[in-house]
């Protein structure tokens, strides 16, 4: 997908990124080890402000607005901030209040579908074998220089060639 303009931080949401943060207001001691601790400063201490609407019964009176103050961990939506998962934060947390959550694949998908585009699939390393690769018999490797690409990183058309060819030497 060819962006239109640049991503800043307030065109992207938490829901838009791959890890987010679920964090347990009520078991946290708010000591900071998590923010510390994270290798790329996904989370940081904030102030939240949360509004209630109350009602009174019989409708007597207008409706208003109550607003809680609370302090707590926020999950920053800059991309060159976005978590990892690498889960650090669960680590260091002395009440496991913290962890990140790797969001469901038909997630990312559809928010890409909604934007009008299809995701291009990225091939990583072949240890991590995303991608099949395909025997072609009419170049000099056994196996063509395009990885075809299979939602769950297998198929069941593929040829066995992957440790013979595509795996790093090892001696």
């Amino acid at each position: 997908m060819q962006p239109t303009a640049g991503i800043t931080p307030s065109t992207l949401s938490v829901k838009d990124l791959p890890w987010q943060v679920e964090w347990n207001k009520d078991t946290c001691t708010l000591c900071g080890r998590c923010t510390s601790v994270c290798p790329v400063n996904a989370i940081e201490l904030a102030v939240h402000r949360k509004r209630v609407v109350e009602t009174t019964t019989g409708l007597l009176q207008k409706p208003r607005n109550a607003y809680s103050v609370f302090h707590g961990i926020r999950q920053r939506t800059d991309a060159a901030y976005a978590c990892i998962g690498c889960a650090m934060c669960t680590m260091v947390c002395p009440n496991n209040a913290i962890r990140p959550m790797r969001l469901d694949e038909g997630t990312a998908l559809r928010f890409h579908n909604n934007r009008g585009a299809t995701p291009v699939p990225v091939v990583v390393a072949a240890t991590r074998r995303t991608a099949c690769w395909t025997r072609s018999s009419s170049s000099a490797s056994p196996c063509s220089p395009t990885p075809r690409w299979t939602p769950g990183g297998t198929s069941s058309n593929c040829a066995p060639c992957w440790a013979a060819c595509c795996r790093p030497n090892r001696a």
